[in-house]
């Protein structure tokens, strides 16, 4: 929606029916999108004739934002094994990948024999932190993301620390990001998506008492961070008219039982 520069869901239709392609929606419907009440037809089989694919012929790469793997690691309550993580990794193609998992020489990811299921035998070190930080900024909360999960997996809790960072970056470079977030309706996602990532950090890193100087520093750090967005979201809330001020209460509810 915010690459067609409508502000609204109404405005977003009336833009869509005057596409090529008799893109048309029954009023109302993509609005239910938004509050994700259902999927646009089609999209979770990525079919030719997907809504969204025929959305992406007349505004490029909205399909790919749409399909792009954060939406699945944002997913906590979801455990994913190593394999779908690294299937995931090389979904994002060899810029993102290449040096992050470890593959045979050559243009084509495929996985060692002897490495089919020790495709991360590392930590995150200064070399791959600077890696993902040269990332977008989808591509770098993925990547991110995907280290922390590996981390979490092999039980190491400063690696996951650093990794959920390199993630927490990116987010907070989306402020910067004025055509993709510049709209309302944007940086009230932008704000969901910080309070997901800081709910699953205090969760799983900063409730837990703290084992080290580091892992208090970075409670500390973490717990003012918590407090800052919450005055973020009043802000944000203040500045929202009537009817998306009561989606973002709603939305900010379910990230708190997160």
């Amino acid at each position: 929606m915010a690459a067609s520069g409508a502000a609204t869901a109404q405005e977003f239709e009336l833009v869509l029916s005057g596409m090529p392609g008799r893109l048309r929606l029954s009023s109302g419907l993509w609005g239910r999108y938004l509050r994700g009440d259902v999927l646009p037809q089609g999209s979770s089989a990525k079919e030719g004739q997907s809504l969204v694919l025929r959305i992406d012929r007349v505004l490029p790469g909205t399909a790919a934002t749409f399909y792009h793997p954060v939406w699945e690691l944002l997913e906590f309550k979801k455990l994913l094994g190593p394999d779908r993580l690294r299937e995931l990794y090389l979904q994002m193609g060899k810029e993102v990948w290449e040096g992050m998992v470890d593959l045979r020489p050559g243009d084509q990811p495929v996985l060692r024999s002897d490495a089919f299921h020790f495709w991360r035998r590392r930590k995150l070190e200064p070399v791959h932190s600077s890696k993902i930080r040269s990332m977008s900024m989808l591509d770098g909360i993925a990547a991110g993301l995907i280290e922390a999960r590996m981390a979490y997996l092999a039980q190491d809790r400063i690696d996951f620390l650093n990794s959920m960072c390199e993630s927490y970056i990116h987010l907070m470079r989306g402020k910067e990001d004025v055509d993709l977030f510049g709209s309302l309706r944007m940086q009230s996602t932008l704000a969901l998506l910080k309070g997901v990532w800081l709910r699953e950090m205090g969760r799983l890193a900063i409730d837990p008492p703290a084992l080290s100087e580091v892992e208090q520093v970075v409670r500390d750090m973490f717990s003012d961070a918590t407090n800052t967005w919450e005055e973020e979201c009043d802000q944000q809330l203040a500045k929202l008219p009537r009817h998306m001020a009561v989606q973002f209460r709603r939305w900010l509810r379910l990230v708190g039982q997160h």
